[in-house]
């Protein structure tokens, strides 16, 4: 089980605009998609390869493909939002959802969807874009879990301090990749400072 810190100096760039109360939809959109690409990028780092054979124009060469196949679960409805720049990095991965809701009163939380692949023996990056508490993400790991994944990562945006040391206390066998890691939670469960409701900002429904 690790934390890994996405500090790449454009990430770490994009991630101030994605912040920023002022960021105008299309930009905000589009961090977003910057910061995804280089959570995926540092998660896949974990993938196995395996060497082969192809032939270019000119001559044979070696090469190296991926050995197992990736499959991207989005946790609905915020992980949709990095979900279009995951396919574009693997156009051939599979895709699951789950849908989650946490009720307000108690926190507890609940699944309201849930369409899977086969992803046993696959390379599977959970997306979730903010790590509060960790109550869905939780929910989200023990499902995958069972279906017997190759890998397990959970990338998300930003994170909270006690959402991570609440999934890393649970498992021992998930990775989190994330552009930050903020100390506090508000009493409305929002990630302070963070950058307020990534859903409704992504979605301009605010």
């Amino acid at each position: 089980m690790a934390l890994h810190i996405v500090s790449n100096p454009i990430i770490q760039n994009a991630l101030a605009t994605l912040r920023q109360e002022t960021s105008p939809l299309i930009q905000f959109r589009q961090t977003c998609n910057q910061i995804t690409f280089g959570l995926i990028l540092e998660a896949s780092n974990r993938f196995s390869t395996k060497e082969i054979s192809i032939k270019t124009p000119l001559a044979t060469c070696r090469a190296h493909s991926l050995e197992n196949p990736v499959a991207f679960v989005p946790i609905l409805r915020s992980g949709l939002a990095m979900l279009n720049c995951a396919i574009n990095l693997v156009p051939d991965a599979k895709i699951g959802y789950l849908g989650l809701r946490r009720n307000e009163k108690n926190n507890q939380v609940s699944y309201y969807h849930e369409s899977l692949p086969n992803i046993n023996d696959t390379n599977v990056l959970i997306l979730d874009p903010v790590l509060a508490t960790g109550g869905s993400a939780s929910r989200a790991i023990r499902r995958i879990l069972q279906n017997n994944p190759k890998t397990l990562s959970l990338c998300c945006i930003i994170a909270a301090s006690p959402g991570i040391k609440s999934i890393l206390e649970k498992f021992d066998n998930i990775h989190i990749y994330s552009a930050a890691v903020d100390d506090n939670i508000n009493p409305q469960k929002y990630i302070t400072p963070g950058l307020g409701d990534f859903g409704d900002r992504f979605n301009a429904t605010i």
